[in-house]
């Protein structure tokens, strides 16, 4: 069909006409809904992180400050109560690490193959995430608002070709791009907007197709996690980490993030 240049010589050479002509012979239903949702087809779940851990420098291992049961319990809380959350008694006595890192690995890992989206929440942390998977044989590349168009340009090419399967990102690429295939989306941190939360792992699960969405949730951002579950109207399961399995990765992710942080 022909599209006149000027917008209002569109009603003076019958444009209407031909386009009810045109609905009529291949009718299309468009269903309009005030409410937020995301697809049945995408996988959602959740991996509750305690934002700290404590090394035992009588057993090299490692104990959760905050267990996955007190976050259940929190939850079903702030579902029913209006709460603030408190985590008291983080009093370490020990050497104090971040094993957030090695979850996100293990993510990846458990996920090989997959092309992927990880959000972070600063610009700082894409650089500083893709050169850590980097280290530890992963083919990630970052994108953000600081880089200019055409690095941001080229860092999304590369994706897209294959060439690196794991795009770091901030919101920046959470919505307006072209992107035809993103098998997951990790949160590393949840958005503090639970909209934001619905145009990031909307970049999966696209057009048919199935999607994952994992969120790396600690007891910090609870709150949000919360809002979020209330705007999509479900309750997310859980990521079935072994936490054995993931702490085995300390050391080769500590090493990893020391030398990005070098660069």
């Amino acid at each position: 069909m022909f599209f006149p240049l000027e917008r209002h010589s569109m009603f003076q050479c019958g444009f209407v006409r031909k386009l009810q002509r045109a609905c009529l012979r291949n009718p299309v239903k468009i269903e309009a809904a005030s409410k937020y949702s995301t697809v049945d087809t995408l996988k959602q779940q959740y991996l509750f992180v305690p934002d700290k851990y404590k090394v035992s420098s009588s057993s090299n291992c490692l104990s959760v400050i905050c267990h996955v049961e007190d976050f259940e319990f929190v939850r079903n809380m702030c579902y029913h109560h209006e709460v603030d959350v408190e985590i008291k008694g983080l009093n370490l006595f020990y050497e104090v690490v971040q094993a957030w890192d090695c979850y996100l690995v293990y993510i990846l890992t458990e996920m090989s193959g997959s092309t992927s989206m990880v959000f972070t929440r600063t610009c700082d942390s894409t650089r500083l995430l893709a050169l850590m998977l980097r280290n530890l044989g992963l083919r990630a590349i970052p994108i953000s608002g600081h880089m200019t168009q055409a690095k941001r340009f080229g860092a999304l090419n590369q994706f897209k070709a294959g060439e690196c399967n794991i795009l770091v990102c901030t919101d920046v690429a959470s919505r307006g791009l072209d992107i035809p295939s993103v098998d997951m989306v990790i949160n590393y941190n949840v958005p503090s907007n639970s909209k934001d939360y619905i145009h990031r792992v909307g970049r999966t699960a696209r057009a048919g197709r199935t999607g994952v969405a994992i969120s790396v949730v600690n007891q910090y951002e609870l709150e949000w996690y919360i809002q979020i579950e209330k705007l999509i109207g479900k309750k997310l399961p859980k990521f079935p980490a072994h936490e054995e399995e993931v702490l085995l990765l300390l050391e080769r992710v500590s090493e990893a993030k020391r030398i990005s942080q070098m660069v």
